[in-house]
């Protein structure tokens, strides 16, 4: 094969090396980087469940420290890898970046970035995870409508309240919220 140039040549060479993006700066593709990102976010997430698993003491050197257990160790583990993801960037794991309002602000994370439980959907909202059940979860739907027609706004914790106690009293028209005659 002839070159018209030594250009060419070093073109034909470059594109040859970079794996197909036609300059030698930009190695492999996009692709491939991904997938790379990918497997070094499951090691990190690996590594990441291996150093809460291994620790026997908490608070260590200090007058309140305790010795833990596994099930300590995963429970603190299952607690606390929903507020880190794996920053392709800075190559480490790295806390999920919060509002004013500590929302969390997931734009620009990959799901493959986030713990491997997390990238299913949510079933069951937080608080059901630790065990609090919401108060809109006790409403009747009867005392729910009522509230919402006596209160300017659903939910508000007066309304809610309002139609806890409704509930708990056996319906609206036993708590004043029935239909009128």
């Amino acid at each position: 094969m002839g070159y018209k140039s030594h250009a060419q040549r070093k073109a034909v060479h470059a594109h040859k090396a970079d794996g197909g993006k036609g300059h030698p700066d930009k190695k492999g593709s996009p692709a491939k980087n991904k997938n790379n990102d990918s497997i070094a976010a499951s090691n990190a997430w690996k590594d990441f469940k291996k150093s809460y698993m291994d620790r026997t003491h908490k608070f260590k050197g200090t007058p309140y420290e305790k010795p833990l257990s596994s099930e300590d160790n995963l429970r603190e583990y299952n607690v606390e890898k929903n507020e880190f993801y794996y920053d392709t960037n800075k190559k480490k794991m790295r806390l999920i970046p919060t509002d004013d309002a500590e929302r969390k602000d997931k734009s620009g994370i990959q799901s493959w970035q986030l713990a491997p439980d997390m990238k299913a959907p949510l079933k069951k909202s937080p608080l059901q995870m630790v065990g609090v059940q919401s108060p809109l979860n006790k409403i009747s739907g009867p005392c729910k409508a009522a509230a919402k027609k006596k209160f300017k706004v659903w939910p508000s914790a007066y309304a809610s309240g309002w139609g806890v106690r409704c509930t708990k009293a056996g319906g609206p028209s036993k708590y004043g919220g029935g239909k009128k005659k």
